[in-house]
């Protein structure tokens, strides 16, 4: 049941202007602006897309993101293992099994 809601709204939704100027659609794009924004653009006088030049994506190196990495781990280790385990039980001490 949840497939078949899924399938239908998929086909009812429209494409992203973006998405369809990155593939090369263009003329669907235009149609698209026309029929959610009421505005009519002329082909002829749109920014080519050859003039854009995109820098590729450069990530940290590897060395630095697996230091954040254990950082993170341990800054969620002490805060959560820490409060639950250790102030926990003093002050619900009650509560807890010692």
């Amino acid at each position: 049941m949840i497939l078949i809601v899924l399938v239908i709204s998929r086909m009812k939704m429209p494409e992203s202007i973006r998405w369809l100027e990155r593939k090369g659609r263009i003329n669907d794009a235009i149609r698209e602006v026309e029929k959610y924004y009421g505005v009519k653009l002329d082909p002829t006088n749109l920014p080519s897309a050859e003039v854009q030049v995109s820098r590729p994506v450069t990530h940290p190196p590897l060395w630095f993101r697996f230091i954040v990495a254990v950082m993170m781990m341990t800054a969620n280790d002490v805060g959560f293992g820490l409060l639950s385990y250790e102030v926990g039980p003093i002050y619900f001490s009650s509560q807890t099994a010692l």
